[in-house]
């Protein structure tokens, strides 16, 4: 459960942040509200010093007013939010890598006990898990033993599901780096889907979802985009998910 709490917090929390961009794409608000999560963080903790807990539950917060929307636009309009039935709008939404993916990382977590990560790379214990984990226990970022060398995105993003617990694991720190490159395989699906419906008329919308859904595997297959669950905490593929996505 360690792993899939946090994963579902930060799928929800980015839902909730991401109805309000003015974008069609399901993988792109979902990315972009992922996206927002550091940035809000650093702003919020940055500008007005407020400790870290109390920065995550203020993010968290105001992605309530977005999940509010949701719901009265599901509930409100018989048609659902796209012109369409409910049902066939939440089949569209569950069958997107980007909302399935995260999902089922965290089915497989629950059915695993997926509640631990070791530490491998030296850069994990000098820098990208160091700086969130001494963050964290001391509330700020602003602490004089805090060497700071970069801009704490990353850091940022790790603390965030943090934030709903009492103590520090590096294994939530996974959660938004999951979001961002499933957010990014969801685009390559929607992107592909789309492409072959305007090529290739005769194939029917199953047929088309199916072509890109197999797409996305075997990207995963041949670890094309990396492993969809990274295997180590470092800056460097987060920030090729979302240079890509953009």
């Amino acid at each position: 459960m360690t792993a899939a709490v946090p994963l579902i917090l930060v799928l929800v929390s980015a839902a909730g942040l991401g109805i309000w961009f003015p974008c069609r794409s399901i993988a792109g608000r979902l990315l972009l509200g992922a996206a927002a999560i550091p940035v809000l963080m650093n702003l919020l903790h940055f500008t007005t010093a407020t400790p870290l807990s109390v920065t995550g539950g203020i993010v968290a917060l105001l992605a309530i007013p977005g999940l509010v929307r949701i719901w009265l636009l599901m509930v409100r309009s018989p048609q659902g939010m796209s012109g369409v039935s409910l049902p066939a709008l939440a089949a569209k939404v569950l069958t997107n890598p980007a909302v399935a993916l995260p999902i089922v990382v965290a089915a497989i977590a629950i059915a695993r006990g997926l509640d631990t990560y070791s530490l491998y790379s030296w850069d994990e214990f000098a820098s990208w898990v160091y700086w969130p984990q001494e963050a964290f226990a001391a509330e700020t970022f602003f602490a004089d033993a805090m060497n700071l060398l970069y801009t704490q995105g990353l850091s940022m993003a790790m603390i965030y599901p943090q934030t709903f617990f009492g103590h520090f694991e590096p294994i939530r720190g996974l959660a938004v780096l999951t979001l961002w490159h499933a957010g990014m395989l969801g685009l390559v699906y929607e992107a592909l889907r789309a492409h072959l419906r305007e090529a290739s008329p005769a194939m029917t919308p199953p047929a088309t979802s199916l072509a890109a859904w197999l797409t996305v595997l075997l990207l995963l297959a041949v670890e094309a985009t990396w492993t969809l669950l990274p295997q180590l905490l470092l800056v460097e593929k987060p920030q090729i998910y979302l240079i890509a996505a953009a």
